[in-house]
């Protein structure tokens, strides 16, 4: 894999630099060409054309050239001179010409001058022809000079094709080169970041170095992935902690009951009296019934959790309905001697419940504060609608006046700082609770009954001052 990338990003560098080079190589050579093509046609200053075009400043008359005075200003100009030859090569004519420069020329010396042969090592002498007459037009310049090439066209392709395959494999290993290290430093923190992701795939939350660069955003996104995950695998083995706790504390639930009807249904088939027969058969069907109950439990939270369960909605008065409830509590004989205040803001608020479920969760939250608090405890249910100001904290914004709050509020002991946050989880049971027959999904289930319903319950208690549990529903 390391390689790989390495190969992938070091073949892309190489074929875009031997790109870059070629149409370098080719825009260059147009360039140069327009250059020297705008030099010696267009442009009248050219020594050459110069030269050449002094023909027009050379006039014959009765025989004998001479110079206009436009054509001396010129040579003076140019620091140039100009000697003029007839067809023998006599000198006929002369401007400026220095001392030493001969009079009389043979073909070859002409020929020799005009490719070789400098009068000094800052002449140049170009040839030129006027109305018969040959001239040399001789220019004092150290910076120009005249370069003759032999040409062999094969020779110069083979020369070319050559330096470009030098220049061309040059550009590709100084590429390469570049591209390698270029390639290692850009990939090396990629490397880091795949050894990052296979060790999260082997639950190592290690957080990885962060430093400057275009990656930096990304390892701090894999950091903070890294502590989120470390965190959800902690509250896994707490929630599994809490689950295997409440599948043991189940089992024995489960166990007691079963020994208990097993015992009980031995004794039966002994010879018992008529009293004790009646006793045992009590007994055989109270521990059913408490089966049956836990069973029906972990089906209900199942189905509230999943969605699946069918609620059998109707429109009732709350104010009823919570009367109901607190009645139903009343009549129990354990509880008959304990004082609950009811008081409601209004008569008439009413909402879309599922009787039988909303009742049970309600009575779930009653019995909660009867039973882990001291018989002089009182209780106080509050109905109102709006925002419940004891739970400002939990908003992220007011609730409008379409809710209506459902507030069961005890003055006692309290329920611990650390035991707050698992209140509603369905693997836990609060070191307070004394009813050791409890399945331990009360709460859980409680707070799935009233979500069904689109409502909210919130709790907020303090040890030594009491609990109040807020539940928001939604006006109908």
């Amino acid at each position: 894999m390391k390689w790989r990338l390495t190969r992938r990003f070091l073949v892309s560098i190489v074929l875009i630099v031997g790109l870059i080079v070629v149409m370098n190589t080719l825009l260059l050579i147009a360039l140069l060409f327009i250059q020297s093509y705008k030099k010696t046609a267009t442009s009248p200053e050219a020594v050459e054309v110069t030269a050449t075009r002094f023909s027009d400043e050379i006039i014959v008359k009765n025989g004998k050239p001479t110079i206009t005075n436009r054509g001396q200003k010129i040579l003076e100009e140019n620091h140039a001179w100009v000697q003029i030859l007839n067809k023998e090569g006599k000198e006929v004519a002369a401007y400026q010409t220095p001392a030493s420069l001969p009079t009389n020329y043979s073909p070859v010396e002409i020929v020799q001058m005009y490719k070789y042969k400098e009068v000094n090592g800052k002449t140049t002498v170009f040839v030129g022809e006027a109305e018969n007459l040959s001239y040399f037009f001789g220019i004092e310049d150290p910076n120009l000079m005249r370069v003759v090439y032999n040409f062999n066209f094969d020779q110069i392709s083979y020369i070319f094709t050559k330096l470009f395959l030098v220049f061309l494999v040059a550009d590709l290993l100084i590429a390469t080169l570049v591209g390698f290290l270029f390639g290692s430093r850009l990939t090396k923190p990629m490397y880091k970041l795949i050894e990052g992701i296979h060790r999260l795939k082997h639950q190592d939350y290690e957080k990885i170095s962060v430093k400057g660069g275009p990656y930096r955003e990304v390892f701090e996104n894999m950091n903070d992935l890294s502590t989120t995950l470390k965190s959800v695998e902690t509250e896994r083995k707490k929630l599994d902690q809490m689950r295997n706790e409440w599948i043991g504390n189940v089992s024995h639930d489960l166990k007691t009951p079963l020994a208990s009807i097993q015992g009980y249904a031995e004794l039966l088939q002994a010879d018992v009296t008529d009293e004790e027969r009646l006793t045992y058969t009590q007994i055989i069907e109270q521990k059913s019934l408490y089966m049956r109950d836990l069973l029906n439990d972990l089906n209900l939270t199942t189905k509230l959790q999943s969605g699946t369960f069918p609620l059998q909605k109707e429109k009732v008065l709350l104010s009823s309905f919570v009367r109901e409830c607190i009645i139903d509590v009343l009549n129990d004989p354990i509880y008959q001697t304990r004082s609950i205040i009811f008081e409601a803001e209004s008569e008439t608020l009413s909402a879309t419940l599922d009787s039988n479920l909303f009742k049970r969760a309600l009575l779930n939250f009653i019995y909660n504060a009867l039973i882990h608090n001291s018989e002089n405890t009182d209780i106080q249910i509050n109905l109102s609608t709006g925002y419940p100001q004891e739970h400002e904290n939990y908003f992220s914004e007011k609730l409008s006046t379409d809710f209506a709050t459902i507030q069961i509020i005890d003055f006692g002991k309290g329920i611990p700082v650390d035991e707050q946050p698992f209140l509603f989880n369905r693997y836990y049971r609060g070191t307070n609770t004394k009813d050791t027959q409890g399945s331990g999904l009360g709460m859980a289930i409680a707070q799935d009954i009233i979500q069904a319903h689109d409502g909210v319950v919130y709790i907020k208690s303090k040890e030594g001052e009491g609990t109040t549990i807020s539940i928001i529903l939604p006006l109908q």
